[in-house]
This record gives C-alpha cells, sequence and structure tokens, in this order.
C-alpha cells in the first residue's frame, strides 16, 4: 500500500517512555528502539470518539510483511529505515515493538533523542476490522482489530489527524444504534438531577 498518497490512511502518536537509542553489538552506528502503538489504551479525543488498539492488531501485518517504512514526522524524505533490513517489528505485551537502523545522515536528529528532546512516535493504518463501543459519558470508543499497516514514526509533535473513512464508519455504528440517544439523554438528565441534588 501507498502510505503517501493513499487517503484512507490514519495516523496515531504513542506517547512512549522507552524510545531510545542503543549500540549494536559490533557496529558505530545506534538503533532507534521503542513502541510505535500501545495496547489497550485509550486514545485522547479523535473527533468525537476515542480508539484502542486491540492486542493482535498488528499481527497480520507483521506476519504477511507489509512494506513499512520508518519516517521522520511522516516525511518521506526522510527514510530512517524500511523492513525488513533497516526496520524490524514485532507485537509484545506492550504494544508494537520498532527497532530502526537509522542512516548517518540523520545525526541531527539522534541528538534529539539522545538529549530527549524528541521522545514520540506514530504509526499509519488502513482499518480492516474494528468493533464500536458506547463511551461511559464521553466519546464512543473504536476498537481496532486489524490493521494495514504503512509506516512508522518518529514524531515531533502529538498529532491526531482523522479521516473520512473513520468519521462514516463512527456515522454507521451510530445509525444501527438508535438506542444510544436514549441512553446518552438518560445519562446527561441523571447528572443533571445528581448536581442539582448537591447543591441543595
Amino acid at each position: 500500500m501507498n502510505g503517501k498518497n493513499d487517503a484512507r490512511v490514519e495516523r496515531r502518536v504513542a506517547t512512549v517512555e522507552d524510545l531510545d537509542l542503543r549500540q549494536k553489538s559490533g557496529s558505530k552506528r545506534p538503533t532507534i528502539r521503542g513502541h510505535a502503538a500501545v495496547f489497550d489504551q485509550l486514545s485522547a479525543d479523535l473527533g468525537g470518539f476515542r480508539e484502542r488498539n486491540a492486542p493482535g492488531a498488528f499481527a497480520r501485518a507483521i506476519r504477511e510483511r507489509h512494506d513499512v517504512r520508518a519516517l521522520y514526522n511522516h516525511n518521506p524524505d526522510h527514510v530512517l529505515g524500511r523492513t525488513p533490513k533497516t526496520l524490524r517489528l514485532a507485537e509484545e505485551s506492550v504494544g508494537l515493538r520498532v527497532e530502526i537502523d537509522p542512516p548517518a545522515s540523520e545525526s541531527n536528529l539522534l541528538e534529539s533523542l539522545e538529549r530527549g528532546d524528541v521522545s514520540q512516535m506514530s504509526f499509519g493504518l488502513v482499518v480492516r476490522d474494528e468493533k464500536w463501543e458506547p463511551g461511559d459519558g464521553g466519546p464512543d470508543i473504536r476498537m481496532v482489530l486489524d490493521l494495514d499497516l504503512s509506516d512508522v514514526s518518529v514524531v515531533s509533535y502529538p498529532a491526531y489527524p482523522q479521516t473520512d473513512a473513520a468519521v462514516r464508519s463512527h456515522a454507521k455504528w451510530l445509525q444501527a444504534h438508535p438506542d444510544l440517544r436514549l441512553w446518552r439523554m438518560r445519562l446527561e438528565l441523571e447528572r443533571y438531577r445528581s448536581r442539582a441534588a448537591s447543591m441543595r
């Protein structure tokens, strides 16, 4: 799949505490290691819904050896690695584990990583299977069960750009569950009554 031009590609950011540089044995160049995505953690509000990656969501993409690039800020002019040789992917209990062997030309990025100025990762995906759930008084929750993976990226700023595909999927799910509107109205009424009672 062409992650650069594919309008279906969505991008998500993960704040990771383990993004770091490691010196490989026998190599003069460091390896970037971390998690580009985490499992079972809710995203920020993505424009009316939140999202969670299910364990196993990346398994098929890894098994089928998708052609995945490692980028800096999702910029195809800054390719840090590519599967299978200079980018290695694996699912762990935490999430999507990445190891990148960056080129020497990215010395500025490597210095920023070493200093901790850059500490987040993101990934580009096309959702293939999903499950929607009503949020408990908040935005609805989209569980990503299976996806195509286009890229992983070291990023300077977190970003949650959405695609029309995600919005349409959410709207379709809501149409199939008209009872949710009544449920939400009742929930809001209960909260209003609770606030009013506490002010007496």
